[in-house]
Parts: C-alpha cells; structure tokens; sequence
C-alpha cells in the first residue's frame, strides 16, 4: 500500500506486496503483520511477502539516474578499521539541519555519535555513524558506504557500498530503500527487517531486482559463469560452478527450459529444455542469493535436402565443377562422381583400384584434380570422366588435401606419419615435395589464404601452418593443447578459419600475421567438426561428423547448429555449391546433402 505522501510524488513506482511507508519514527504494525516470516537481523529466511515479479497494475517507473562522475572505487581509508557504537534508541532524538550532503537534511541526532533520518515522506533511511573522514558512513544494516552528493538538486547521492563494490544512487523523493544499482544496471528495493522497528535486512541483505524480477541479496554467492546461453535444439550440459561456498540451485522459475543435477557441494550441470529465457537462483551455505539467467535460443531454421547415392559408396570429400556441378569422392566405390543440382549421379571409376580418392578441387584448366591416398598418386578428371594418375616420387606419401594455388599448380598435403611434406604437381604432372619443419606434423587440408600464400593444418603438430608458392613454411602454434586442427577455409573477413576436431571441438580463427582465435563451443562437445567452408551469406558452414549436425557460425563467433534427419548421416565433405546453398557429403548414409539457410 502506498502513502499519501507517496501518491503525492510526480515519480510513480510500484511497491513491492506487504510494504507500507515509515511514519514518523516507528514501523506501523500493519507492516509487521504483513511480513510475518521475515528473517529479522541475521536471519537467512526470504521475506515471505515479497513478490516473485512486481504486480501488472503498477510498474516501476523512474527515469535511470546520471552515473556519478568516476566510477573508481574509494579508498578504504583508516576509518573503515573500526564498527561504531550501536545506537542509543533511549536517547532523545535531535532533529537538525546538518552540514553534510542536503540528503540527510532532518537527520536525528543520537548518543554515541550514531544519527537516525527519516524523510518527510515517512520512508527511513535508518541509523548510522559518520566515520573521521565524514566522506564516510557506517549504516547499522548496508555497513560502510561512501557518500558523494550528487548535486542533482533532488538531495540525491551516490553511494559507494564496500559489501558489494557496486555504486548506488538514491534520493528522498527517489525514494530510499529504492536505489539504482550502476554495477547492475538494475533498480533495487532493499527490504526492511520487520522484526527491528526501523532497520533494514542484514546478514544478508534482501534486494527486489526490478530488471528480473527476482529477490537477491548484496553481496551474494559468485556462480561461474554468470549467465547461460544453448544453442536451439542442443541437448549438452554446461556447467556452473560457485567460488568458496557450497550453495543450492532453485530451478523452479526454469521449469521447462532448464533442469539442474548437482555433480557436487558447489558444482552444478545445467541441461537446455524448451527455447525461453529464465532464472535460475544460486543460494549459498549463509542464505546469500544470486540470479544467473539462462538462455535457450529457438532453434534455426534452414532447408535441408539428401539426394541418394549409390548405397555403400562412402561419399567423402566435394567440391563444385567447372562445369557447374557438384564433384565427390567417393572411397569405397572408388570412383568419382558427378551431380547435378536437381540430384542426377553420374559416376567414374578410378583406374587403379582401391586407391582410396579423397580431396578433390577444381582447376581453372577446366578439369578437376583429386588426391589417391592408398595408390599414392594424383588424379585429373575431365568433366566427361576422362581419368588421368599421376605417381608420386616419395613411396606411401599419403596423399590426402589438395587446392590450385595461386601460381596455377596444385598443392596437395603429404600424411607419412614420418615424413611430412607438402606436394606441388603442375597441370603437366611434374612433382615438387617439400618438408614440414616438423617432423610428424600430419598435415591435413590444405588451401588459399586472402595474402596469396597457402595454409594448411598440422594435426599431430598442433599448429596452423603458412606456405609461399617458393616453399618456405611458418608454423604458428594453436593455444589450446591438442586441439587437433584438420579443416581450414578462407573467410569472408581476411583471415583464415579452421576446425578442431579433439574430443571438445572448437572453431578456429587465425589472421594472416598468425594471431589465433579459438570460439569454444559447449554444444560441440565430441561432435568432430571436420571440414569448413565460406558461404555466400558471410558465415562460416562445417560439418560435425559424429554429432550428425551442420554447424554455423558468423565471424564475430556466434554459432548454431542444424540436426540431420537421417540418424547416423556423418556428415563429412563440405563445399559452397554453383548455386548458392552449402553442399555436403553424408559418409554414414550415402546421401549428399544441400542446406539452404
């Protein structure tokens, strides 16, 4: 209920359920009736006449204050050593205009140095003690904050509270216990303790958080990481954890979007549910709590078709023609085929069998080149299906990636687990090879960085790896340890992105100078990310090979994921088609997909 005094203001705010104003010096008892099951000082209990969200017929409604002019923190000087005596509530109150901020205009003086201020519109800001340096005060329930007057011609004030860290603004007419809170970018009502006439709650402090709608307290348990966001359609965990505090998490305000399993005292695993946002509270062993928002967005939508291939064949690696159709590999059939864009197969045998054909790239001779990884050679393909091998000088080279470099030769990845190499085969088959300067380094794909050089993935090494068209080689390591780099494309955005296929799966970003940046993604998890293109619509397309998904993410390392229809597709090959959509091969189900988004 709202006072007259309150109704009287120009601002209108909403008060949170069974709060009435302070009149004159004492709490009515209407008010105490109504928080009935209040902690008092020191309690842990949540004020049980607090609402969840405030009420649909009023609404807060006050105009975000001017942050105070440094941000920085105060000193905690000498006089923060020390609590102050307790207030003297016998002594005669001694009302009287001080020469402190104009906020505490009215204030009463006590004995022991305390001060008592209630404002003409009945709300209290309560008891406390300036401190030597009158800068600071102790208050006897929010303890030691520092007060710089905010000049606003309102009597406002900033506070700097030392139990949170956080700056607050407040005001009579704002009004106190309503503050805005700058580290949250939140209004905050602090509660009243209806157990002790003209104190507020402490021990903990019991804030109503206007921008969601829950009760915290300041300060309040630390989950790590503050906020959770899935993926639509993702079903992995994330975890939470609480720094110093075994604590609880409540999840009944996320039924539906999120379930929490405590893994143990201060560890919690988070699973996604339905798309929507909510809050999850985190509460510690003293009663502290804490809102951690949880996200799950809607799924994307993209167009997804499979055309058949022969059944068994192992389509792996794709790329689109010169001609203007798709060409693939296709492992166990040992052929090469070819596909239009409505989905007709033709296809060619290779003329050495069981070569095992892998990467394969178009050339601007009209043709198109593949690797023969078993029969160690290097394939030309006419678009009418014309096959010409070529053999490699080196016995078991492991032929595996190849691209046309910008000198017009094709540069093709050598995998011998102890000679690695790059090759270089011009269009009339003459063989250059040049050593990694790691031994063992497992180059992987191969291709054109926007500054003319190539690049490729050293998946043993753990390294990106940049190459001149003169053969000289520059390794620049990746961060994360084992990461297992394998596919690398040119982005839209001048630098070059890769795939890291270990067990936790992460995208890869590395500018021409080899400076690299890793988005780490939870829902990636064991999925295998393994080849990676550029789209036409400015992101980043790959494959997760076990998690039966096509991923995406934009340059700015937002990501999501698409789930195949066919269970067990294992996509694999990915390239950008003649007609603007993605194409990719479907290793487990012999299909070749497109995905339009």
């Amino acid at each position: 209920m709202v006072s007259e005094a309150a109704r009287a203001f120009p601002i209108r705010f909403h008060l949170p359920a069974g709060f009435r104003m302070f009149r004159r010096f004492v709490i009515v008892a209407a008010m105490i009736a109504a928080f009935s099951g209040c902690g008092g000082r020191g309690s842990h209990a949540v004020p049980t006449g607090a609402p969840g969200t405030p009420a649909s017929s009023s609404k807060l409604s006050l105009a975000v204050p001017a942050p105070p002019p440094s941000l920085a923190v105060p000193a905690r000087t000498a006089v923060l050593r020390t609590t102050p005596a307790p207030p003297d509530r016998s002594a005669a109150r001694s009302p009287r205009t001080t020469g402190h901020a104009a906020f505490f205009t009215g204030e009463a003086a006590l004995s022991n140095g305390v001060y008592y201020l209630q404002f003409a519109n009945g709300n209290v800001f309560g008891y406390y003690s300036y401190l030597s340096d009158s800068r600071y005060i102790y208050h006897f329930d929010l303890g030691y904050e520092y007060v710089s007057d905010a000049n606003d011609g309102k009597r406002g004030v900033y506070l700097y509270d030392f139990a949170s860290g956080h700056w607050w603004y407040t005001s009579p007419a704002f009004a106190f216990p309503y503050v805005y809170d700058f580290s949250l970018n939140a209004f905050l009502y602090y509660y009243p303790d209806t157990k002790n006439a003209g104190h507020y709650t402490t021990s903990p402090r019991y804030f109503f958080n206007f921008a969601n709608g829950q009760i915290i307290t300041l300060p309040g348990p630390q989950p790590n990481p503050s906020a959770l966001s899935f993926a639509g359609g993702s079903n992995l965990t994330q975890q939470i954890n609480v720094s110093g505090s075994s604590a609880t998490v409540d999840a009944s305000g996320c039924s539906g979007i999120a379930s929490v399993t405590a893994v143990n005292a201060s560890t919690f695993n988070v699973t996604p549910g339905q798309p929507g946002s909510c809050w999850l509270i985190v509460i510690d062993q003293n009663g502290g709590r804490s809102a951690l928002h949880v996200l799950v967005t809607t799924p994307p939508t993209a167009s997804v078709t499979d055309f058949p291939v022969a059944a068994g064949s192992n389509p792996l690696f794709i790329t689109t023609g010169p001609d203007g159709n798709l060409w693939f590999t296709e492992g166990d059939a040992n052929k090469i085929a070819r596909m239009t864009t409505s989905g007709t197969v033709t296809e060619f045998t290779i003329p050495t069998a069981n070569a095992l054909p892998l990467y394969i790239t178009a050339g601007t001779d009209g043709n198109l080149w593949f690797t023969e990884y078993s029969a160690n050679q290097i394939g030309r393909i006419t678009p009418s299906g014309v096959v010409t091998e070529f053999p490699l000088p080196t016995a078991k080279a492991y032929p595996s990636s190849i691209v046309q470099g910008p000198d017009g030769a094709f540069w093709f990845t050598e995998g011998h687990v102890q000679n690695s190499a790059v090759g270089r085969i011009t269009t009339g088959g003459t063989v250059t090879e040049y050593a990694t300067p790691t031994t063992n380094a497992g180059p992987g794909e191969i291709t054109v960085g926007p500054d003319g050089n190539l690049w490729f993935t050293e998946g043993q090494a753990n390294k990106i790896a940049r190459m001149t068209t003169s053969g000289t080689i520059t390794d620049f390591p990746v961060p994360t340890a084992g990461s297992a780099p394998s596919g690398i494309a040119a982005g839209p955005d001048g630098t070059l992105w890769f795939t890291e296929t270990n067990a936790y799966g992460a995208i890869g970003r590395i500018t021409t100078s080899g400076i690299v940046t890793e988005f780490a993604l939870a829902w990636m998890n064991f999925t295998l990310p393994l080849q990676i293109v550029a789209g036409d619509d400015g992101n980043l397309w790959f494959t997760e090979m076990y998690g039966n998904k096509m991923g995406r993410i934009s340059t700015t390392g937002t990501a999501a994921e698409f789930p195949l229809a066919t269970a067990g597709a294992q996509p694999h090959g990915i390239t950008k088609g003649p007609d603007g959509a993605v194409w990719f091969t479907e290793v487990g189900a012999s299909k070749v997909g497109r995905i339009s988004p």
